[in-house]
């Protein structure tokens, strides 16, 4: 039987950790390209849809956005429980999810893009089915987190992958966010109307699926190689033991307020910029260059996520550096809202503050592992699936923040499709656009300064604690997980 080291962890049932491939170090992230690719239709054309293209009241749209408020919540637990409560199959805990929530995803991608019914009725289905389909995708999404930790023994290599996922999910919305609109404006919906929006939403999610399968097939023998606790991963953690989890470490909560603030801008923004540029920018003369928009903040939020690799680096305390670049994301975004006269000026704020969003998202996502480090330290679990879970609260509630700021500005500035806007609507797209998202940064600066609690000594000390009762952590005797 091999000996438990400091550097390694390796039992009769367990190999030696090994390296992750140099294929793995070049391409892993395209399956979250795929996710960033398969967005863009979504977050630009789904309300554009819904409300200019069938005509669902914008009452209709804010009740739903309302429901989505409380019934959004669900994602994230559900996602866990299905990673982390059915038995493995046969393809593994974590891959399997992959594959399966892809096809899932795939067979659905035509609903929301067709009207079956009155509208209003239409809205509703839509709903109801998209948020069946959505568990299924948190678990492909929770699936895909956790494999970084799960496959990566060495941390060096588990940043790597962290930052890859974060670059190929920017490189996906840039990309996306620059095609999508092109192809849509001169060649689908002039030919094709309203089924161009079906066409495209089918072949974004096309490629999503596509991406996955790549990493599906690169992550074959490696799940289960960076696992510490080697057994513990193989069964399902308890909703008892997810939560006592959680509740060891009160850091989370603030933390996962703090990523919802960040995150918000990605979500937000998308949905706006259709009606921003149709109405408010040089009063709606620039619409032809919503792509080009769309091209530089996706290039400022890729280069931001690149970048992450190297403040992770030269920066011990990754606290400092949200707290460094929250409020330049706050100062940008809201000067934004004084050059819509000014197109170049425009896209510059909204670039920067998409540059710095684009660096806190793969730092903020290190911060879970962290976390789960120390919750694995008090509770003799392996709670990563569960951090991963809690992790996606944060795009979740930040979509459900999106549309209902949305939905609620056309229904107090009055919209109605068809009849020319007022400038109280104008100011409305505004407000939303660049007001907002600029409180919410603040609020996420101050919940991060004041409330998260775990530091880089803490986190050392617990994998060093780890690892040296290492041996004792694997005994499946020891572990009440039934």
């Amino acid at each position: 039987m091999a000996e438990v080291t400091a550097g390694n962890v390796a039992t009769e049932d367990r190999p030696e950790p090994k390296h992750i491939t140099p294929l793995m170090r070049k391409i892993w992230g395209i399956g979250v390209f795929g996710e960033g690719f398969n967005m863009s239709p979504g977050q630009l054309y789904r309300n554009y849809f819904s409300t200019t293209i069938i005509g669902t009241p914008p009452t209709v749209m804010a009740a739903i956005a309302g429901v989505s408020a409380f019934t959004g919540f669900l994602g994230a637990p559900i996602g866990s429980r299905l990673v982390d409560g059915i038995k493995p199959m046969r393809w593994g805990k974590l891959r399997s999810w992959l594959l399966v929530g892809s096809i899932i995803s795939f067979s659905m991608s035509w609903f929301g893009w067709v009207q079956i019914g009155s509208p209003t009725f239409n809205a509703w289905l839509k709903y109801g089915v998209g948020l069946l389909t959505g568990w299924c995708y948190n678990a492909q999404v929770i699936a895909t987190f956790s494999l970084v930790p799960s496959m990566c023994y060495y941390d060096e290599e588990r940043m790597v992958l962290a930052s890859n996922q974060m670059t190929g999910n920017k490189l996906g919305t840039l990309l996306a966010g620059f095609i999508v609109p092109l192809i849509m404006n001169n060649w689908l919906e002039p030919a094709m109307g309203r089924w161009s929006y079906l066409v495209i939403g089918v072949i974004c999610n096309g490629v999503m699926f596509a991406c996955y399968m790549v990493h599906f097939k690169l992550s074959e023998g490696y799940e289960g190689n960076g696992q510490v606790i080697a057994k513990a991963g193989k069964k399902p953690l308890t909703l008892k033991e997810a939560g006592a989890a959680i509740v060891a470490v009160p850091s989370l909560l603030p933390m996962v307020f703090a990523d919802i603030t960040s995150t918000v801008g990605a979500f937000l923004l998308p949905p706006f910029v259709v009606y921003l540029y149709r109405y408010v920018i040089n009063d709606g003369q620039s619409f032809g260059l919503m792509a080009v928009h769309n091209l530089c903040i996706g290039i400022a939020g890729t280069i931001g996520s690149w970048l992450a690799r190297i403040w992770l680096k030269k920066f011990h305390d990754k606290k400092n550096i949200c707290l460094c670049l929250y409020p330049l994301m706050a100062i940008f975004i809201f000067a934004a809202r004084f050059f819509t006269d000014n197109l170049p000026m425009f896209i510059f704020c909204i670039s920067m503050c998409m540059l710095f969003q684009g660096t806190t998202n793969p730092v903020e996502n290190t911060f879970y592992y962290d976390m789960a480090t120390v919750a694995q330290l008090k509770t003799n679990t392996d709670p990563t699936p569960t951090f991963i879970a809690v992790q996606q609260f944060g795009p979740g509630v930040a979509g459900i923040i999106s549309s209902n700021t949305l939905a609620w500005t056309l229904v107090l500035m009055d919209y109605t499709p068809g009849i020319e806007v007022t400038q109280q609507v104008k100011d409305g797209f505004l407000n939303g656009y660049c007001v907002a998202p600029t409180i919410i940064f603040c609020l996420g600066w101050l919940a991060l300064f004041f409330f998260y609690k775990i530091t880089p000594e803490m986190v050392a000390d617990a994998k060093a604690t780890i690892l040296a009762r290492g041996e004792e952590l694997i005994d499946e005797d020891a572990l009440d997980v039934d």
